[in-house]
């Protein structure tokens, strides 16, 4: 057997899900075997014209903690993203994480639980739930591992915490919600610093494998170009996003959502179709997330500042403390969106920058009334009149009579401020089943070589930016381990 570049000219190896033909012959480096299927496939034959030992797809939370980890260990992994800059669909996110025993906590003087007595506390029921516990665990310990290296060694500002809040485990990067570039950024500098190469504007489409389905490299193509290049890599960890824009996937499994519209449009579920083609399974994927507002920070001002969420018939939708279900709430009453009522108490409070930003969009409005209120929104008066003053009423007795509300529960008072959200399909939780290695399995449970996964692609943890981020961790461990590098994680 000749060889070229240390790659066999004889392997046979196939492009999975695309295309009809059986197997493609693959060539050296910037090569092709004469049996190669030219144009039976998108692109034509293989031909590996890059190599690498760790090839990591997506540059959102998971892609960029997993490079970090690499880098650590000595291994300069390739990394790829299909849109013209870092971040994914974690940058799109509200940057709010709730994370206890953090050192920027004990800098704040917040003495929290340990990531130990955090997992103690909800290990049954995160059991129960959970395929692979002890991913849940090693998310947990590592949430607290990145933040403590963003506070320490990226110099990393947190907003700060409330000691006498629910919220003083609550870590959002300064100046306030949505600045997770600020988290990102210097990951990214980390990595490029240290050798790792970006490749933006390619999008990976296919896995390329060989007889025995073992993952051996990726196709990708040039989001501009067009052009095609195949990439050999000895690991590749699918780090993409999760498949809430995709109007087949969502059909299929969510079809309640079909016809939502979304907060992102790159969320294709690339990963898990690559995945499948070679017989990945899925988990969790008829589970929904949940629904949202299109300006998520929305949601999340209810657990620090007084406010409401009112349907367009102006009644009160639930406990504001309840962030993630308001949007499911109001959907489900029939109605596609709902106002937002709060006071000066939020609008110049901790939350005042993503405030400013969302009212800069439109929409927001003003009133020193509730006459004027129903007037600017619409809302009936009668029963906005109503709904106001019964919650005054609960938050002066301290008792929500309604729906149970305990935390950031004062009364509204003029002006008032009206915000607007439509109600938007947010993230998926389903995705790639894989063990505690991160290593993608079959629906035997075993392993494909050389396939890993984390983030919002994987449906083994949460779609959260903190679990994203720890696991992505995680995998970069793992993947150095298996390529002879750095320790074995336990």
């Amino acid at each position: 057997m000749s060889k070229s570049n240390g790659i066999n000219r004889r392997e046979f190896l196939r492009l999975a899900g695309l295309g009809t033909a059986a197997a493609v012959v693959a060539g050296g480096v910037a090569g092709c075997s004469a049996n190669s299927d030219e144009g039976t496939q998108p692109g034509g034959g293989i031909k590996f014209t890059k190599q690498t030992d760790a090839l990591i797809i997506g540059t959102g939370g998971a892609g960029l903690w997993a490079a970090y980890e690499l880098i650590k260990a000595g291994v300069k992994p390739l990394i790829l993203e299909k849109q013209p800059s870092w971040g994914g669909d974690t940058i799109l996110a509200c940057g709010v994480m709730p994370i206890r025993g953090t050192k920027a906590q004990a800098q704040q003087g917040i003495q929290d639980q340990s990531p130990e007595q955090s997992w103690q506390a909800s290990k049954d029921a995160l059991s129960k739930r959970y395929r692979v516990p002890e991913l849940i665990r090693l998310t947990i310990v590592n949430a607290v591992r990145c933040v403590d290296i963003w506070t320490e060694e990226f110099k990393v500002q947190w907003t700060a915490f409330d000691k006498n809040a629910y919220t003083k485990f609550f870590h959002i990067p300064a100046p306030g919600m949505q600045n997770d570039h600020k988290l990102l950024e210097p990951l990214v500098n980390f990595a490029k610093s240290n050798g790792a190469e970006f490749i933006f504007e390619t999008m990976a489409i296919s896995l390329i494998v060989n007889q025995k389905n073992e993952v051996v490299g990726v196709r990708t193509q040039d989001q501009v170009t067009g052009k095609y290049m195949d990439i050999r890599a000895k690991k590749i960890l699918l780090a993409t996003g999760d498949w809430v824009s995709h109007q087949e996937m969502v059909a299929r499994y969510l079809p309640k959502w079909e016809g939502l519209p979304m907060t992102t449009y790159t969320s294709m579920g690339d990963g898990v179709r690559m995945a499948q083609a070679i017989g990945a399974a899925v988990t969790r994927m008829e589970e929904p997330s949940n629904l949202m507002s299109h300006f998520a920070p929305t949601v999340v001002w209810g657990y620090y500042n007084t406010m409401i969420h009112v349907l367009p018939n102006a009644k009160r939708v639930n406990n504001e403390n309840a962030l993630h279900e308001v949007a499911d709430k109001v959907h489900e009453a029939g109605y596609e969106d709902w106002w937002t009522i709060c006071d000066d108490e939020l609008v110049n409070g901790v939350h005042a920058n993503t405030f400013k930003t969302r009212e800069k969009a439109g929409g927001v409005v003003k009133a020193n009334t509730i006459e004027e209120l129903a007037e600017k929104t619409y809302l009936p008066l009668a029963q906005l009149k109503a709904t106001i003053e019964k919650y005054n009423t609960d938050a002066k007795a301290g008792k929500d009579t309604e729906f149970g509300k305990t935390t950031a529960f004062v009364a509204l008072k003029p002006p008032y401020y009206a915000v607007p959200s439509r109600v938007v399909r947010y993230k998926t939780n389903g995705g790639l089943s894989m063990n505690d290695k991160c290593q993608v399995v079959d629906k035997a449970g075993t392993p494909i070589a050389n396939l890993y996964a984390a983030g919002s692609c994987q449906g083994e943890t949460t779609p959260n930016v903190h679990d994203v981020c720890a696991i992505g961790m995680h995998a970069g461990q793992q993947i150095a381990a298996a390529l002879g590098k750095g320790k074995t994680p336990t």
